[in-house]
């Protein structure tokens, strides 16, 4: 093993690996990140997916059909007697707030993994499962689940925890737009 040849490829195998990532390092550091989003988006759930309305259940359901279609989003599933919508659809956010939200998404994984991220916009579908209860005849209340189903050119496509901040931006956006439809509804009338 005193061949200068063996010995400068050994220290450069051994350079070379040293710098690699194995998949059980990565893994442990997605699944540490995936418990934190967890977390928060069960928090995030319980404090921004149900809402109250003064009006009645047919209104809000027609808010919800009107603010889904203002945003392109199916709705796939439709029961106005039980007061239940499934809608998905892509696109559901503003694509400056998308690629916002991205962008700080690959920098905290850049920072919290071993692995060197790039933001590529990616196609995610939001689902939207929908249930409206009527409180009182003009008291409705409707509570919002999201899902999400990302195309397998995103590397965190095979991670199931959404990062964080997405999940408040399309409650957010959601809870705006259906103000609008609301709103747009009382003025026709």
């Amino acid at each position: 093993m005193n061949n200068p040849r063996k010995i400068f490829f050994s220290m450069l195998v051994a350079t070379t690996l040293a710098g690699c990532v194995t998949n059980e390092q990565f893994n442990n550091e997605m699944s540490v990140l995936q418990d934190e989003y967890r977390v928060e988006n069960q928090q995030t759930n319980l404090a921004m997916s149900t809402r109250s309305f003064d009006v009645d259940k047919g209104r809000l359901i027609k808010a919800f059909i009107d603010t889904f279609s203002r945003k392109n989003i199916a709705v796939v599933n439709l029961d106005k007697e039980i007061g239940y919508l499934l809608a998905e659809g892509t696109g559901f956010l503003p694509p400056d707030k998308h690629k916002e939200l991205g962008l700080a998404y690959v920098a905290e994984l850049n920072r919290r993994t071993s692995v060197q991220w790039n933001y590529t916009p990616g196609v995610t579908t939001t689902v939207f499962t929908v249930n409206i209860n009527e409180v009182t005849k003009n008291r409705t209340r409707a509570k919002v689940g999201l899902s999400n189903k990302a195309s397998a050119k995103q590397h965190a496509a095979y991670y199931s925890e959404e990062y964080p901040p997405f999940t408040r931006a399309r409650y957010e956006e959601l809870w705006a737009e259906l103000e609008k439809s609301l709103f747009i509804q009382r003025n026709m009338n």
